[in-house]
């Protein structure tokens, strides 16, 4: 039975989607693609008696699709329900990264659907915003409707995260090192900024060679202005320097797990907000090394109707909670296109604390983090900065 209803499942989301009659209502859309095979599994168990290979071949020749109802959604100016609706581009991270082209016309296609259910307001998830730079390949591309990456409200979940350590333990801030891999995307960036804005000294920049210059031209003037007082910055494009981190922060459009535990210290906390992962299951397994996965937002009583295998059921990630947010306040025009600047992740932070969004419970695909697994590798972390 459970076979013949994932079956069926299947289908109505074509329905949903295609039926040209379909009435369906809705204010906003999450575009979204399956990080892995395994993905579709979830949502659709009949799936599972597929080998990957030929699984792989039907998912990324299935059209955009709408998969889920978003509810609980409400209006803060009218107290109205909104609703909306995931969009699956149906494309996997390795078909994206080597077909740009198309990926922005499969990431088109899902927004003009979106568009003829009524949605006047974009979110854009994962790999969606870094192939389409941030949603600006797209503007050009489909008219009368907003768009937003999710950026800003992301990198305040993940920098919020690493604040709500560092005070709970009372760590001294200018002591710690914190390495972001992917630094000179628009989340790495941003997280850089936001830090140092807080106090943070010591920091470890890592990319991919080409993208090098761009910290350096870019990146790096910006951190200057925004702290008064000297940093100590290193830049590379050695992954393997996330040794001498205490934190590392990791937000690449990788396709493939970058981070091995052999790379890594005791006594380390990574928060991993690459999606798919950037970091290998392993790594998971040791006792000494946390790793939370960063863009989860508790988001009350909002069901998205989808299985993400997160551990509540309200919570979902960050950059669909900016889309979640924008719609309550009725926001109409683009929010973040390309890259976040701080002036709107000081707004979209203030409008989530009218709808009592917050970091989520800190978690990754293999558990819940526990106190005393935080206590014991944070006593490792205080002992290396005495």
């Amino acid at each position: 039975m459970k076979l013949f209803k994932s079956i069926l499942k299947f289908f109505k989301f074509f329905y949903e989607s295609y039926y040209p009659f379909k009435t369906n209502r809705y204010y906003f859309a999450f575009i979204v693609h399956p990080r892995n095979v395994n993905d579709a599994r979830r949502e659709l168990p009949f799936f599972k008696y597929f080998p990957d290979k030929l699984l792989e071949i039907i998912i990324n020749n299935i059209p955009p699709l709408i998969v889920s109802r978003i509810t609980g959604l409400k209006s803060i100016h009218t107290n109205r329900e909104i609703f909306g609706c995931m969009v699956s581009i149906n494309l996997l991270p390795e078909k994206m990264l080597k077909n740009r082209n198309l990926a922005i016309k499969k990431i088109v296609k899902a927004i003009n659907i979106s568009k003829r259910h009524g949605v006047r307001i974009i979110g854009l998830g994962a790999l969606t915003s870094s192939v389409s730079m941030g949603g600006k390949m797209l503007l050009d591309k489909v008219k009368d409707v907003h768009i937003t990456t999710g950026h800003a409200y992301t990198a305040y979940n993940i920098v919020s995260i690493l604040l709500s350590i560092v005070e709970k333990f009372g760590l001294e801030r200018n002591k710690l090192s914190v390495g972001v891999v992917g630094a000179a995307g628009s989340i790495g960036s941003t997280c850089s900024k936001l830090l140092a804005k807080d106090g943070f000294k010591n920091f470890i920049l890592i990319d991919v060679e080409r993208k090098i210059d761009r910290i350096k031209e870019l990146l790096i003037p910006e951190l200057r202005d925004i702290s008064p007082n000297e940093l100590n910055i290193k830049i590379t494009s050695d992954i393997q320097e996330i040794k001498n981190c205490h934190f590392v922060i990791t937000a690449t459009n990788a396709p493939e797990t970058i981070i091995k535990p052999e790379y890594l210290s005791e006594g380390t906390i990574i928060l991993d907000d690459a999606q798919p992962s950037d970091v290998d299951p392993s790594v998971l397994e040791k006792d000494n090394i946390i790793v939370i996965e960063a863009g989860l937002v508790h988001t009350p009583q909002i069901h998205t109707h989808f299985n993400f295998g997160f551990k509540d059921k309200y919570d979902n990630y960050s950059c669909l909670a900016e889309i979640l947010i924008l719609s309550a306040i009725d926001y109409n025009d683009h929010f973040v296109i390309h890259r976040a600047n701080l002036e709107a992740i000081d707004k979209i932070k203030e409008w989530a604390k009218q709808l009592n969004f917050r970091p989520a419970e800190f978690q990754n695909f293999k558990e819940v983090i526990s106190e005393e697994k935080l206590n014991r590798v944070v006593s490792i972390i205080t002992k290396k900065i005495k």
